[in-house]
C-alpha cells in the first residue's frame, strides 16, 4: 500500500506491487471484508485507510506496474481476489502474476521464483 501511495507522488519508472493488502477504502466497505481483521489492525488505521480511494490512487499512477498475489491467498481470501481484480481493471499498463503455491510470503521459494522469472 505504500508504495502505491508513493508513486502517486513520485512517478517512477516502474511500480512492483506484492500481494496487495485489501485495506482501501472500497475493500473495507466490501461485504467480504472480514471484521476480525479491521478490529486487528485498529480504529484509527480503519479511518485513514477509509480515506484511500484506490481508484483515485490508480488514475495518478501510470508507471508499468507488475502486480504479483500469490495463488493459495487469492482462493482463501476472496477481498483480496477483490482488489487484485479491481488493481488489474484500474492500473494502466499492468502486468498480473499469479503464482502457483504461493500464500502471502513473498519470501516463499515459488514467490522469488515467479519473480525472478519476470526480471
Amino acid at each position: 500500500m505504500t508504495c502505491l501511495v508513493a508513486a502517486t507522488q513520485r512517478n517512477p519508472s516502474e511500480l512492483w506491487l506484492f500481494s496487495l493488502s485489501p485495506y482501501f477504502a472500497e475493500d473495507i466497505r466490501s461485504k467480504n471484508m472480514n471484521q476480525s481483521w479491521l478490529n486487528n489492525i485498529g480504529y484509527r488505521r480503519v479511518t485513514v485507510f477509509n480515506k484511500l480511494n484506490f481508484k483515485d490512487l490508480a488514475d495518478k499512477i501510470n508507471c508499468k506496474t507488475l502486480l504479483f498475489s500469490g495463488e493459495i491467498e487469492l482462493s482463501k481470501w476472496s477481498v483480496l481476489q477483490e482488489r487484485v481484480v479491481l488493481a488489474r481493471t484500474l492500473l494502466k499498463n499492468n502486468i498480473q502474476t499469479i503464482v502457483p503455491s504461493a500464500g502471502h510470503d513473498v519470501s516463499e521459494p515459488h514467490y522469488i521464483k515467479a519473480i525472478f522469472k519476470v526480471i
